[in-house]
């Protein structure tokens, strides 16, 4: 299976299928089209996947606003060098903006971290398991969370919270164990952020009929043990749900078949509903939205077969999984004690291989045929944006001009002229006059030429600036 774009500018991840993407399990991503496909600038989207924010309110990727001219594009290692040693209990302020990217493609979720990131360690002594709880706040920008053991590796991954705004992740460790916390930037993004880790006993035998870790709660009512065997909770769908479908139910009086999710923090008391959803194939985007609600319901989703421990994705609002071909998907709508509600469940699907002569998204059109695939490389007349004001005069481009597609290759595509002046909101890339460039804040500028900055293009007492689209920069 989930996610999305190296730079700020969603039309820019086209050219990779637009693979996104906002724990421990989270499916989903952010592929950077609007609903019609069009190529979009990403101002501040949720992230689909999990978001163990339990407030979950999508917050913009900030950096105080402007262009940003992070252009992170060092490949990543995949391990990564600790900064320091954390204490329980003791507050890390910090910035990535000075790191590199080291991590970017983590075995627990299939979002490409791409920014740079921070990585800190803590090994546990003493003579009893404790679960460690990572925290995150603070953030100035989209950082995500995420919890490696005993290896400092990206394989290595154990937890994450990929929301948009505080992040929340723990695990359980025995003495011994290593714990590596990395704050990584999502899109390419980096910021500060404040890290705490604390500690608490952990209940490790789940079936002694003793409370272990003096909490209160025994084996499966005790949250750590809420997702193991032999707490796991099954159970099974009320109706189904398909492609372009929404559906109006409610979880009130609904019974309360699954409380623990894997990973999950936070225990689900409430009734659910659930929906399955067949995946007949691969090569499609699922996205997946959650109406407004009186109380605090979220969805969860879960793959293969309807168990507590099967947890992919969550998120209160929306969610974007690529899912697996042959595979049913079950989405729970759930919520903590007493929090039941009515509530409308949508289920979009989209192309994402657009030169397959398959319809992925089985809504009877193929490739290019499919609106989906407008903005595919293999469905647009392909340009250079920056020797190509205008296109060829000839056939179907005539009178259209050249707007930036892809970054990594660098290529442009035909599209009629936009009308948006200089220095005016845009929010696609060809909503500007030909010549000027949508920026990642949404505003047309001029483009220019960043291996020739002194061009006639930008004034004197302007610099030709990257927005992450090198060779093509703006005056700024």
């Amino acid at each position: 299976m989930r996610v999305t774009l190296v730079l700020f500018w969603c039309c820019l991840s086209l050219l990779s299928q637009c693979k996104d993407g906002d724990g421990a399990a989270g499916g989903g991503s952010d592929s950077g089209l609007d609903a019609g496909g069009d190529p979009t600038i990403d101002a501040g989207d949720s992230e689909g996947g999990t978001d163990w924010d339990a407030g979950g309110d999508a917050q913009p990727d900030g950096d105080g606003g402007g262009v940003d001219t992070d252009t992170t594009t060092d490949p990543a290692s995949g391990f990564c060098e600790p900064e320091a040693e954390l204490t329980p209990g003791v507050l890390v302020s910090e910035t990535t903006c000075d790191d590199d990217n080291d991590l970017e493609e983590y075995s627990c979720t299939p979002i490409a971290e791409n920014g740079p990131d921070a990585a800190y360690r803590y090994e546990l002594v003493g003579s009893e398991p404790m679960r460690a709880t990572a925290v995150l706040s603070g953030l100035t920008a989209d950082l995500d969370l995420f919890l490696l053991k005993d290896t400092c590796a990206a394989e290595a991954c154990a937890a994450y919270s990929i929301g948009p705004a505080r992040e929340e992740a723990s695990l359980v460790l025995t003495p011994g164990q290593t714990l590596f916390a990395v704050v990584d930037g999502y899109k390419g993004t980096c910021g500060s952020f404040n890290l705490e880790l604390t500690l608490e006993p952990a209940e490790v035998a789940c079936a002694d009929g003793a409370d272990n870790d003096g909490d209160g709660h025994t084996d499966c009512a005790d949250f750590d043990c809420g997702w193991t065997e032999p707490c796991v909770q099954p159970c099974w769908a009320h109706d189904t749900i398909v492609c372009d479908q929404t559906i109006t139910a409610s979880s009130v009086g609904a019974t309360n078949l699954l409380e623990f999710y894997r990973d999950y923090p936070v225990q689900m008391a409430a009734g659910e509903r659930i929906h399955a959803f067949f995946a007949a194939g691969a090569g499609m985007a699922v996205d997946l939205t959650l109406g407004p609600t009186a109380e605090d319901l979220s969805m969860f989703v879960l793959e293969g077969q309807c168990f507590s421990d099967r947890l992919i994705a969550t998120h209160d609002r929306q969610l974007h999984i690529e899912p697996s071909a042959s595979t049913t998907y079950f989405v729970a709508v759930d919520g903590p004690a007493d929090a039941e509600s009515p509530f409308d469940l949508s289920l979009r699907c989209r192309e994402l291989v657009c030169d397959d002569q398959h319809d992925n998204d089985d809504d009877g059109l193929v490739d290019c045929l499919d609106t989906d695939c407008a903005f595919s490389p293999h469905c647009v007349v392909l340009c250079n944006p920056l020797a190509d004001t205008f296109c060829p005069d000839a056939g179907d481009t005539a009178g259209q001009a050249c707007y930036l597609l892809s970054s990594n290759p660098f290529l442009g595509f035909c599209h009629d002229p936009g009308i948006v002046e200089l220095n005016a909101p845009c929010e696609h890339p060809y909503d500007c006059l030909p010549g000027l460039v949508c920026t990642p804040a949404g505003v047309c500028l001029n483009g220019c030429d960043l291996t020739d900055p002194v061009g006639e293009v930008c004034s004197l007492d302007l610099s030709c600036v990257s927005i992450g689209a090198d060779p093509l920069g703006v005056c700024i």
